[in-house]
C-alpha cells in the first residue's frame, strides 16, 4: 500500500509522540503504514507513506538517488556566486554534499526563492547550506519524490497511489544503488 500525504507544517513525520506535538495520527488512519522517509516538523510537503519496507528502502535511501524537488524561501538575497557554490556540492560537518539542481524562482532584497532537486536527504541538508551561505530558510516545500508530484493535494490531505504511478514507482525501485 502506498500513500501520498500533504504534510503540514509543525506536523512530525510519524505516527507517535507527545501531547504537545501534531503527528501523522491526526491526518491517516490507515493500519501498518509509515512514512518512508522524512520531513522536518518545521517543512512541509509531499510524504510517501508504506507497508512495504522494502520498497520505501529502494525509493528513499540516499544510495540510490532517487530525485526530491523542493521549493525554499530563503531570508536575504543569494549570490549567483553561492548558488554556484550550491550546484557543485557543499562541504557540511557530515562531508561533502552531491551536486544538485538549484533554480532562482525569484529574488529581491529580502527573499530569495530556489526550486532546488537533490539525489540525497540528509538530516536538516537544505536548512544547513542555506545557513551556512548565510541565508536561513524562512519556508521549504517537498513538491516532488521521484516522479510522484504533490499536486493539487492540500496541507493534511492524502490520497492512495494510482496503479500507473505504483507502476512506474515498481520500475524506479528497481534501479541499482550507486
Amino acid at each position: 500500500m502506498l500513500v501520498l500525504f500533504n504534510k503540514p507544517f509543525n506536523v512530525l513525520s510519524q505516527f507517535t509522540g507527545d501531547a504537545h506535538t501534531r503527528t501523522l495520527t491526526e491526518f491517516i488512519d490507515i493500519p501498518d503504514v509509515y512514512a518512508a522517509g522524512r520531513l522536518d516538523a518545521d517543512s512541509e510537503g509531499l510524504v510517501m507513506m508504506t507497508d512495504d519496507g522494502d520498497l520505501a528502502q529502494r525509493l528513499t535511501h540516499p544510495r540510490y538517488e532517487h530525485p526530491k524537488t523542493y521549493e525554499v524561501d530563503l531570508r536575504g538575497n543569494l549570490s549567483d556566486d553561492q548558488i554556484e557554490k550550491w550546484r557543485r556540492g557543499i562541504v557540511l560537518d557530515d562531508g561533502p554534499t552531491l551536486p544538485a539542481q538549484v533554480t532562482v524562482t525569484s529574488r529581491n532584497n529580502d527573499v530569495t526563492h530556489l526550486t532546488i532537486v537533490m539525489r540525497e536527504g540528509r538530516k536538516r541538508q537544505i536548512r544547513r547550506i542555506a545557513s551556512l551561505l548565510g541565508t536561513p530558510v524562512s519556508r521549504l516545500v517537498r513538491t516532488h519524490i521521484g516522479p510522484l508530484a504533490l499536486g493539487n493535494l492540500r496541507p493534511g490531505e492524502w490520497r492512495y497511489l494510482s496503479d500507473s504511478e505504483l507502476e512506474m514507482l515498481q520500475k524506479q525501485a528497481k534501479s541499482p544503488a550507486r
